[in-house]
């Protein structure tokens, strides 16, 4: 079977086809530009996207008491269920930094049992919350204090072994 075209329009036919694919491919082009831009902006973080995720934490003012962040926290985690928390989401909740609430993390993975990672930067509470370190403790952190300050383990001169010394 012939074609009924001659080949001049054969040819113009061909020109003006890849004129429309050099146009879509320059629109395509365009786009795949942009979506490099938001995979940047989105998983790099740009100086304006980083800025307006990162929580502002005011320095200075009085101190909380101890164990007052580990409560914090461990209710966090409850409340969170299995799906665990982004220590992103809990800094901006605690008003605390986000380094400073993976370093606690990286610790408190060792003593405490019951939080286990879920995630890249996302942890999560198993089973129940345990209870405040301040009620383990048999006398208050003022008198353990006093306490520690009097006993000193010190090395005895006469040889190597340790005794206690009450001053």
């Amino acid at each position: 079977m012939k074609s009924t075209k001659t080949r001049i329009e054969l040819l113009t036919e061909a020109v003006s086809i890849e004129k429309e694919r050099a146009i879509l491919q320059a629109k395509l082009d365009g786009m795949v530009a942009r979506l490099n831009e938001i995979k940047d902006a989105v998983f790099t973080g740009g100086a304006e996207t980083k800025a307006a995720l990162m929580p502002v934490v005011a320095n200075g003012g009085a101190r909380s008491p101890q164990g007052t962040l580990k409560q914090r926290i461990l209710d966090s985690l409850a409340a969170a269920g299995s799906a665990g928390i982004r220590v992103r989401d809990l800094a901006i909740q605690l008003d605390a930094k986000p380094a400073a609430l993976h370093s606690w993390f990286q610790g408190a993975r060792k003593s405490l049992r019951t939080i286990r990672k879920a995630g890249l930067g996302r942890y999560r509470l198993i089973g129940s919350v345990p209870p405040a370190a301040s009620a383990s403790l048999p006398c208050s952190i003022s008198s353990w204090r006093i306490v520690s300050r009097i006993c000193r383990l010190r090395a005895s001169v006469s040889g190597s072994r340790s005794r206690w010394e009450f001053r």
